[in-house]
């Protein structure tokens, strides 16, 4: 499949609040010992197809919310989804048979050409309430973000894991991904108000975010069914 328009939104969070929200066995991964990386990632999904229906394409938006971690099996660097939601009832439908508890939401995603020949991203739609991210390009040159030796290293961290995990009820599932190399630009977010991440209380008191990256798009394969680790 191929990703399109995806804003990678992190915000720097008290680590507690984080630990206290994913599985006693899964082991957050910190930028010291009491920070840690949460990420709002926007973006649409084209031509996505499953291995029982291989002619069969689908686009749709999603919304996903996640931090990062280090994976019990290979002690590599990982992300763990901690909610997401798309826009096709069918893709929700068919995750939830393999365990992947995908809500279905609404999303409009546009990105447009702006004053001075900068883009601008607007999001805007449906989740336990209404939606608003926008965002524009930047331009001055960009700086490291907080916490990193340097850009590649901030990249690295926050938009190249290959393992993903989620919960579902008692299980927690774990699939491998697979992207081309990619390399962001920094973008600046002008407003972010999302109502299913406002109800945890977790970037209550989070002013600025801690990064803003935008990728326009590149392919990614998800290897399912994933695996499921009971502890």
């Amino acid at each position: 499949m191929t990703l399109c328009n995806v804003l990678y939104i992190s915000y720097a969070v008290p680590a507690k609040y984080l630990r206290a929200v994913l599985p006693e066995f899964i082991r957050l991964a910190t930028l010291d010992e009491d920070i840690a990386l949460l990420s709002i990632v926007v973006l649409q999904s084209t031509k996505v197809h499953l291995s029982s229906l291989p002619f069969a394409r689908f686009n749709y938006n999603q919304l996903n919310i996640r931090t990062y971690i280090i994976d019990p099996v290979t002690a590599n660097s990982g992300v763990y989804f901690l909610q997401s939601g798309v826009t096709s009832r069918f893709i929700s439908l068919v995750t939830r048979t393999v365990g992947i508890p995908w809500q279905r939401i609404n999303l409009d995603v546009q990105v447009r050409p702006g004053g001075d020949n900068l883009r601008s991203y607007n999001a805007v739609g449906y989740w336990e309430g209404n939606c608003t991210i926008t965002a524009i390009e930047r331009t001055t040159p960009s700086r490291k973000p907080a916490l990193f030796a340097d850009m590649k290293s901030a990249v690295d961290y926050i938009v190249r894991p290959l393992i993903g995990f989620y919960r579902d009820h008692e299980h927690v599932g774990r699939f491998s991904i697979w992207h081309q190399d990619i390399m962001p630009q920094v973008w600046q977010l002008q407003q972010a108000d999302i109502p299913v991440l406002g109800e945890s209380g977790i970037i209550e008191d989070v002013a600025e975010p801690h990064s803003v990256f935008f990728l326009e798009h590149a392919d990614f394969s998800i290897y399912m069914p994933p695996a499921f680790i009971k502890r």
